[in-house]
């Protein structure tokens, strides 16, 4: 099957594989990377780092400087055609999760995998012990055993280099001089009481009052097990990413861990939104939080948040958070919409 790869344009963005300076080397576990640099004016690139297999198939995870994450498989062995690219099958710890992923050729001995849904996609492999990739009739199993501390040290290494959210401990935030009135808190519980009829999840417990949820204030919020939810309304007509951003800067303030974060656009029923996933590392626990942003009719945006906290070593909880955030994601549009 692999030879009979077609050749076709590469489709997204890609990384180059030419020899460029690398800075801020790091070995962590069994994973190396570093900072790379554009060979002629200096500028930074990505940051990547990869683990070694003995079977001579290595892994990598990079970012670049515009917060784009890739995963790239490489054998010497490897004879592709440049841009050729085959549909794939993804499984993590045995557990299919990409059943319309794709690789391309980024020249003969490297894939790169590409996912529609990179959020979702990272937010598993962080807590993952094992990728599964199968194409045509051949199965690429790899470990990713310290996967989740690369992770951390490449997004520390693309804030250093790319000198993003570099006011991230700054107290100026869209948050700080959030304030929610008594019509935010009925908006937020209605939206809440249809999230409950239309999503039919069980044990679902709405939390009294307000609280605070991974650093951001909230307008009404539910539990549902080991898992915390929440919605925040945002008056301000601020665009979504930028919204987004400040969740990330959120997040940063409140970590004293190992830190990694991925964010990007999507769309549910033809509206536009913005996804973030966090995690954070502490001596103790892994705090994660998915944040969507959704416009509201009337002005603004909702951010609606999951968060679950546990041992990444176990991923009980975060496997949990990672249903019930796609849960969610499936019936917000209707629950927004009969508020109407």
């Amino acid at each position: 099957m692999w030879r009979y790869l077609v050749l076709i344009g590469c489709i997204g963005l890609s990384f180059s594989v030419d020899a460029a300076p690398v800075r801020n080397k790091f070995h962590v576990i069994s994973w190396s990377g570093g900072a790379y640099f554009d060979d002629h004016n200096k500028t930074f690139e990505r940051c990547a780092a990869t683990k070694p297999s003995p079977d001579a198939t290595d892994v990598s995870f990079a970012v670049d400087r515009d917060l784009h994450w890739k995963v790239t498989l490489s054998n010497p062995a490897w004879n592709f055609a440049k841009g050729a690219k085959l549909t794939v099958n993804v499984a993590i710890d045995d557990i299919p999760v990409l059943t319309d992923a794709s690789v391309v050729a980024i020249d003969r001995s490297m894939l790169e995998l590409q996912t529609a849904d990179a959020v979702s996609f990272f937010a598993k492999l962080r807590i993952a012990q094992k990728l599964r990739v199968v194409i045509g009739g051949r199965v690429l199993d790899i470990s990713l055993e310290g996967g989740e501390e690369a992770l951390s040290a490449l997004t520390q290494c693309v804030l250093r280099s790319a000198r993003v959210y570099q006011s991230a401990k700054s107290n100026e935030s869209i948050f700080s001089a959030q304030t929610s009135s008594k019509a935010n808190h009925t908006e937020a519980a209605a939206l809440v009481s249809n999230i409950d009829a239309y999503s039919r999840v069980p044990e679902m417990q709405v939390t009294p009052g307000t609280t605070d949820l991974s650093g951001l204030p909230v307008d009404a919020a539910w539990k549902i097990g080991l898992i915390s939810a929440a919605v925040t309304i945002v008056e301000a007509p601020l665009p979504k990413e930028r919204i987004a951003e400040d969740i990330i800067r959120r997040s940063l303030q409140s970590c004293h861990g190992g830190f990694f974060f991925v964010s990007s656009g999507d769309v549910i029923s033809n509206t536009p939104i913005a996804r973030v996933f966090v995690s954070c590392e502490t001596l103790e626990t892994t705090i994660s939080s998915y944040h969507t942003v959704v416009p509201r009719s009337q002005a603004g945006n909702y951010i609606f948040s999951v968060l679950s906290t546990g041992s990444a070593f176990l991923g009980a909880p975060h496997r949990l958070a990672d249903l019930y955030e796609a849960r969610l994601r499936s019936v917000v549009m209707v629950a927004i919409n009969k508020l109407q």
